[in-house]
């Protein structure tokens, strides 16, 4: 089974309505080919969590592309957005994108207990990626929808 150090959470630094070939070309650009090298979960405006495995190999396109290699100590969980249609940076996560993040973190904290979930931007030489999204602030702050519910159903 996989050492797995951390579950890191970011967003792609994309407008929401990004495609997954949009993301992989401005990861590319970005020289961000250890996340992309490392099978991320993406998930979609809609909420649908796909993985990256049909990225794992793209076309090398430049010698130093040749020799990345995948963080190994961690798992990636990206959603798509975090900027607007102009590339300014915007907290645009849809509930839906969250209810799957959320429940992927939570499955994947099961699985891997000892791992600890942090933002990009807590791993060495990423702390200007992925401005827009703090994830340590959302999760303290997030509520499931579930307690939502039932919180106004006990104060009824």
């Amino acid at each position: 089974m996989k050492n797995v150090k951390h579950i890191v959470v970011l967003c792609t630094e994309t407008p929401q309505t990004a495609t997954v070939q949009e993301v992989v070309k401005n990861w590319r650009k970005k020289g961000l080919l250890n996340i992309l090298y490392s099978q991320p979960f993406l998930v979609k405006g809609d909420g649908e969590l796909e993985r990256l495995k049909h990225y794992y190999y793209p076309d090398k396109k430049s010698p130093t592309e040749q020799i990345i290699t995948p963080d190994e100590e961690g798992i990636y969980l990206v959603y798509i957005g975090g900027t607007d249609k102009d590339g300014n940076p915007s907290h645009n996560i849809s509930q839906r994108q969250e209810e799957a993040l959320f429940d992927k973190l939570v499955e994947l904290s099961d699985k891997y207990p000892e791992s600890a979930i942090i933002g990009i931007k807590e791993l060495p030489g990423m702390e200007n990626f992925s401005t827009c999204f703090d994830a340590r602030a959302w999760l303290a702050n997030y509520k499931p929808a579930f307690l939502e519910e039932k919180e106004t159903e006990l104060a009824a």
